[in-house]
């Protein structure tokens, strides 16, 4: 059964899913849910407990415990265990961990639950790497977001220089790079285009360009 109105955004890291998510969210007047704030906010304890990222028994067992309180009204509100961590998610070194925590099964099964009770509830655009594929596969639209590793690296680049970071655009793409491969390569839920979902590739195009793309799709 089709899952009506719900949107899955999937694609690599730095392609925009999610400002352009949100903003075809708010276009719809849907409920926007980026779920790699669920990764981060693994990333973030796992972290702030100082365990090794080696140590997968302990990060899937953080994973099983955590207490995640999520506002889809609000993007900007994430309390873990209690704390408010917004910010603290955006880190360069959160989002590297992030990758390495989603790719151990143990907390994608941990995290599976969450992410389909909002789904259930309909009108949602939800961003990941396998919504179409295993957290949504009724979706009634299914997008490929992507771009070049280039034109991906160079806007994650921006990102963190903005955020005053004071990285190199060579070490930012070999990050890129490096993500991409865990990502597709992982055993559980990889990251692949859903046999049904509509590929755009936005290199050149703007943030509102794509978002108009998105939505004469879910209007055909």
């Amino acid at each position: 059964m089709i899952n009506k109105n719900v949107i899955a955004i999937d694609g690599p890291v730095a392609a925009g899913k999610s400002i352009i998510g949100q903003r075809v969210a708010t276009r719809l007047g849907f409920r926007y849910f980026d779920t790699g704030v669920i990764y981060r906010s693994v990333a973030w304890v796992v972290r702030s407990r100082r365990i090794d990222e080696l140590n997968e028994s302990q990060i899937e067992l953080v994973a099983s415990q955590m207490r995640l309180d999520l506002d889809t009204e609000n993007t900007n509100v994430v309390i873990v265990n209690g704390v408010r961590v917004s910010d603290e998610l955006k880190s360069q070194e959160v989002t590297r961990l992030s990758s390495i925590v989603a790719a151990l099964s143990g907390v994608r099964n941990s995290m599976v639950s969450l992410q389909r009770g909002i789904i259930d509830h309909g009108d949602v655009v939800m961003v990941g790497r396998d919504i179409g594929t295993v957290i949504a596969p009724d979706a009634e639209l299914k997008i490929y977001l992507t771009a070049s590793v280039e034109s991906r690296a160079t806007r994650r680049f921006n990102d963190l220089i903005s955020q005053g970071s004071q990285t190199s655009f060579d070490q930012v793409l070999d990050e890129t790079i490096s993500r991409d491969e865990r990502d597709s390569s992982r055993s559980d839920s990889p990251l692949v285009m859903a046999t049904d979902a509509i590929e755009i590739d936005n290199s050149e195009m703007t943030i509102e360009q794509t978002v108009n793309a998105i939505l004469e799709h879910y209007q055909i």
